[in-house]
């Protein structure tokens, strides 16, 4: 036997299968490939077809298993990757969202990058600088808030009050005096409309000037605030020399003996003019009172006392004249 030797040479190779097949009981499967060496030498090969394909079988579920083993290493790994950076991740948020800085911010307990912690440090700075700033912002705007209140306050009593009295003005005078009277009505009480007016004033303008009739015109004001300062009380000038006061009246006529009160005292007053000379002024009151039901329409109820007003100045002024109306349809 010659020396085993030989070489493949691809341009000598035939590849060449063959399928053999046995027939009966133990029916088989084979296949068959014959290769010529260099050396002269034939080599014929027959491998059992059953063979190969547990072999490619064995390959197939060596491979799937491999795979499966890695899917499931890498699923693991990208979880535990996960739940390593949203732990942080997840802290960080909730303080930022949940932190007002008054206690200041916790510090991340879990392990983190460097550059994570560092992220998280200038997020609360930058926090803490909005905070800041929002405190500042919400300071103003309060402070802004209060100014503009107090000055529309200030508006609406300019609005409603006499400039020079200070007293309520006829606008306001008007709506107040519906709210009095739906009160009073609804507890059956009654109610007070006075008239004043202060006598002779023309004739006292002509004589002293203008700014001793003002002085005379302030000074009666603040009297009947004075005299009349309950909350529900109304003052008010209705024009020039003339006054409303708007009162609940009682069965001991308390309010009207106010009333006489203040026109005595008004008629003790004198008021100052130059070189030190005084001037008496007198004032003239008519009066109303009645059941609050009897008008809601103030011009009903200052008609009445306006009536009493000149009742009162023709029969020499400085007087108080008082109709208590007793029916309701007068």
């Amino acid at each position: 036997m010659s020396k085993f030797n030989f070489s493949f040479e691809q341009e000598r190779l035939k590849h060449t299968l063959m399928t053999i097949e046995t027939y009966g009981s133990d029916k088989k499967r084979y296949l068959y490939r014959k290769t010529e060496l260099s050396n002269g030498w034939k080599v014929y090969v027959l491998i059992e077809h059953m063979q190969i394909l547990q072999l490619i079988e064995r390959q197939y579920l060596t491979i799937f298993m491999s795979l499966a083993l890695i899917f499931i290493f890498v699923i693991v790994l990208a979880n535990q990757f996960a739940y390593a950076l949203n732990r942080p991740l997840a802290f960080v948020l909730n303080e930022l969202a949940h932190g007002d800085g008054k206690k200041g911010y916790k510090a991340v307990p879990y392990d983190a990058p460097t550059e994570f912690l560092t992220l998280y440090d200038e997020l609360l700075q930058t926090k803490g600088k909005l905070l800041k700033e929002q405190f500042i912002l919400e300071e103003k705007v309060d402070k802004r808030t209060k100014e503009l209140n107090k000055a529309n306050k200030t508006l609406k009593e300019l609005a409603n009050k006499d400039s020079l009295t200070g007293l309520y003005n006829r606008r306001y005078l008007e709506t107040k005096f519906s709210e009095l009277q739906a009160i009073l009505s609804r507890n059956d009480a009654s109610m007070m409309v006075a008239m004043l007016d202060l006598d002779y004033f023309k004739k006292l303008n002509d004589e002293f000037g203008h700014l001793i009739g003002d002085n005379c015109l302030t000074y009666v004001s603040e009297l009947m605030k004075g005299k009349f300062d309950r909350r529900s009380d109304i003052v008010a000038r209705f024009g020039g020399e003339e006054f409303i006061i708007v009162a609940q009246h009682d069965a001991q006529n308390g309010v009207v003996q106010k009333l006489e009160e203040l026109r005595e005292e008004i008629a003790r007053h004198c008021c100052s003019y130059v070189d030190e000379q005084q001037v008496r002024i007198s004032i003239s009151i008519g009066v109303v009172t009645a059941d609050a039901k009897f008008s809601e329409n103030i011009d009903d109820w200052i008609r009445l006392a306006d009536e009493q007003l000149y009742r009162a100045k023709d029969q020499g002024r400085n007087q108080l004249s008082v109709n208590h109306v007793t029916e309701l349809n007068v």
